[in-house]
């Protein structure tokens, strides 16, 4: 049986020492008047996003949104499925992303991090009807999150003590590993936790 592996999306992060990353989430508000869904991109099924196809939505979350997509023109890549994080327009979710892209490119370099974090295969800015929209593409985890896990293998939620024990060690693990290098997730929940069966 191939061992279950947990791996965290990155929505919402605070740095708290991590060199030139070392600054607080951004807490800037939305402008006045203004919803976080009026900042959101608009995309469709088929729009080609900075060599990335869109085939669905995944995910909506407060800084964005999160789709499939595949690679295009990739040449160490082709063909591969990714999922796309697009922020929401205003300055403020853009600004959340770019550190999110640091963050993760800071703890790739790292010894490990492959068994904790969804790889970040690149990040851009894509221009659209006069707004920019900061997008990650990131390593797809084709299993559920761990919300999903739950509710599909456990609809009683009755999960047993030992499946407990193994996603436990190795969220802390994880979170071990962040620790040691200066950062908090400050968005830790079950639907931000990938499985990879």
């Amino acid at each position: 049986m191939k061992k279950q592996r947990i791996w965290f999306w990155f929505f919402c992060l605070i740095v708290i020492g991590v060199g030139n990353l070392a600054q607080t989430a951004d807490k800037k508000e939305v402008p006045p008047g203004k919803t976080a869904d009026q900042y959101r991109p608009r995309v469709y099924k088929r729009d080609n996003i900075g060599g990335v196809q869109i085939f669905e939505a995944l995910g909506q979350g407060a800084y964005g949104n999160v789709y499939l997509g595949r690679l295009r023109g990739v040449e160490d890549r082709p063909g591969e499925l990714v999922a796309i994080k697009i922020s929401c327009g205003a300055a403020c979710y853009s600004n959340a992303a770019k550190r999110e892209a640091e963050i993760l490119a800071f703890l790739h370099t790292q010894p490990k991090a492959e068994s904790f974090f969804v790889g970040l295969l690149d990040h851009f800015v894509h221009e659209k009807l006069g707004s920019k929209y900061f997008c990650l593409v990131l390593e797809y985890a084709p299993e559920k999150d761990l919300y999903s896990y739950i509710e599909q293998a456990y609809s009683d939620r009755k999960v047993p003590l030992e499946v407990i024990k193994k996603i436990m060690q190795q969220l802390l693990h994880a979170l071990d590993f962040l620790e040691k290098h200066g950062v908090v997730h400050a968005d830790l929940k079950p639907e931000n936790v990938m499985i990879d069966h």
